[in-house]
């Protein structure tokens, strides 16, 4: 994978992450995705291990207490 196409995968990434909307979020991904689902699929990928991973700092499920981080 060259560093061109990483990058495109992070700047649709992080974009993605800003739009809280669902459908806002779908029309993003497919306008920057456009007909490549490639990268379409490796972008859901990257949402769903974020999403997945953010829940489990929210419950507490990794024994963490993120106000004492701070």
């Amino acid at each position: 994978m060259t560093s061109e196409r990483v990058s495109q995968e992070e700047a649709i990434f992080h974009t993605a992450l800003e739009i809280e909307d669902p459908r806002e979020r779908l029309a993003h991904l497919e306008k920057a995705c456009g007909n490549d689902a490639t990268l379409r699929e490796r972008i859901d990928v990257l949402l769903r291990a974020y999403e997945a991973t953010a829940k489990k700092f929210e419950s507490g499920m990794l024994g963490w207490d993120p106000e004492k981080l701070s």
